[in-house]
């Protein structure tokens, strides 16, 4: 179920952005194979945007839904453009922005309507009442049933949803933020905001970038921008000839337990971390980028983590919370006020 819709949807998605690309070349032919085998397997929900691919990425879910649109639910995006290098007034999430980026994501689609639209990232300009008015404009004329949020703060969002409510508008039903095992920052804020609002979580990047896939390293990577402001940036890659490159222990304890639990079960890591995110509760975005990627993203539909194997995940994953969260669990355990959050095996 997508969140309170009522619609159904398959319990994974599918995304458009990486499909068929390979060292920076893009497959078109792979991309197709990938999205119908998707289909076949019994996918239903797709994860694009107008800027995937160059636009492409929605021209390709159009594609697979000539004469069966009904069967499937579209996720897309706006506010980053197609455009390689957009006019200042064209990106954002300003209603200019979001006209002009619908009628071109309808066209690519195929259809006369969006499932759901999200405003792609937080622009930190569009107020949230310009904006949930706008969203609420494109709900009423059709062009759009549904609408949410991609990468916003979690304060931005739910003043977005508070006003919604406020005004009568549609109100937000989608949240699409990074979140696995390599980065669980969206428990601290943004699925209890979720859960409070009846809003599905998207997962993107269940995997990390193919870090948990085990194929990749796992290392910090200091640039000089960021080491002048005391930054790191989490990457897979061998370590730089100029030594700026730190290792990640608990990154490399996760990826290292992750394959325990995967050898256990007889199973792929890449399977494992997908079925963690599914017992979140969250919907996994797959990344997969041909159709041998994608066989191993599908099983984590097939496979139910035990509680043992969850509390193993949960506990060498979880990383301090910071304030005022970890102080609220510390004052909780003093006061024998039960703080486990089941759906995500981590104290919260």
């Amino acid at each position: 179920m997508l969140g309170t819709t009522g619609i159904q949807v398959s319990e994974l998605a599918l995304g458009t952005g990486r499909l068929g690309t390979r060292s920076g070349a893009w497959d078109r032919a792979a991309a197709r194979d990938t999205v119908a085998a998707f289909v076949n397997a019994g996918g239903t929900l797709f994860d694009t945007s107008s800027r995937y691919l160059g636009g492409e990425g929605e021209t390709l879910v159009g594609e697979v839904m000539v004469g069966r649109r009904e069967e499937f639910v579209v996720v897309s995006k706006y506010g980053r453009t197609p455009l390689g290098k957009p006019a200042i007034a064209a990106a954002g999430q300003h209603r200019k922005a979001l006209r002009a980026e619908v009628e071109g994501s309808l066209r690519r689609l195929g259809t006369d309507y969006i499932d759901v639209l999200l405003a792609h990232t937080d622009d930190g300009v569009t107020p949230v009442e310009d904006l949930m008015h706008a969203f609420d404009s494109l709900v009423r004329s059709g062009k759009v049933l549904h609408v949410g949020f991609s990468s916003f703060p979690a304060w931005r969002a739910a003043g977005a949803a508070a006003v919604a409510e406020h005004r009568g508008w549609a109100r937000p039903a989608v949240l699409e933020m990074h979140y696995n095992l390599l980065e669980r920052a969206p428990e601290r804020e943004h699925l209890p905001l979720a859960r409070a609002r009846g809003m599905a979580m998207l997962a993107a990047s269940p995997l990390s970038g193919g870090l948990l896939s085990g194929d990749l390293p796992i290392s910090y990577e200091i640039t000089e921008e960021m080491n002048a402001q005391h930054r790191v940036m989490l990457v897979g890659g061998p370590q730089s000839p100029e030594g700026m490159v730190i290792h990640d222990r608990q990154a490399q304890a996760v990826v290292e337990t992750v394959a325990a639990i995967a050898a256990e079960i007889g199973t792929s890591t890449v399977t494992v971390a997908v079925a963690w995110v599914r017992a979140s509760g969250a919907i996994p975005v797959l990344g997969a980028r041909d159709t041998g990627e994608l066989a191993a993203n599908l099983a984590g539909a097939e496979l139910d983590l035990s509680d043992e194997h969850l509390a193993r995940l949960g506990e060498v994953s979880l990383r301090p919370k910071g304030f005022p969260y970890d102080m609220l669990v510390h004052d909780a355990v003093e006061l024998g006020l039960d703080v486990t959050d089941p759906q995500v095996g981590a104290t919260l």
